[in-house]
């Protein structure tokens, strides 16, 4: 179990990451993509591009 400190920097850590740059890019990326098929979902799955890694 950990102490509510180590909770408090877990959180900070947490809220520290959202804000890079990548990050940013991940949350614009999956709130513009509505796949319409699995095939649009397999598509993006399977491609070369960077967004496979988020």
């Amino acid at each position: 179990m950990s102490t509510k400190a180590e909770s408090a920097e877990l959180i900070l850590k947490l809220y520290d990451l959202r804000r890079e740059e990548t990050m940013r890019q991940a949350r614009v990326w999956f709130y513009r993509f509505t796949p319409e098929s699995v095939q649009d979902i397999f598509n993006v799955m399977t491609s070369a591009a960077h967004t496979t890694g988020w």
